[in-house]
């Protein structure tokens, strides 16, 4: 879980400083962390980062659950 909240500040960063592919990196480590105990938190830091990858691949977590 921290694990996660490190990479969504680390996401934030990128997307401060307009860095595409520490962003798209970013969004990697986080769509294989995406469990049960996150996912809300994921999704929230997804929509405030502008993580539209994220986002997609959260809705669908939450159509499967």
């Amino acid at each position: 879980l921290h694990y996660n909240i490190m990479t969504s500040g680390l996401l934030d960063l990128a997307n401060s400083y307009c860095e595409p592919i520490l962003k798209r990196q970013c969004e990697q480590i986080i769509r294989h962390g995406i469990s049960v105990h996150n996912v809300a938190m994921l999704y929230a830091a997804a929509i405030k980062y502008e993580a539209k990858v994220i986002c997609f691949i959260l809705i669908f977590y939450f159509e499967d659950i």
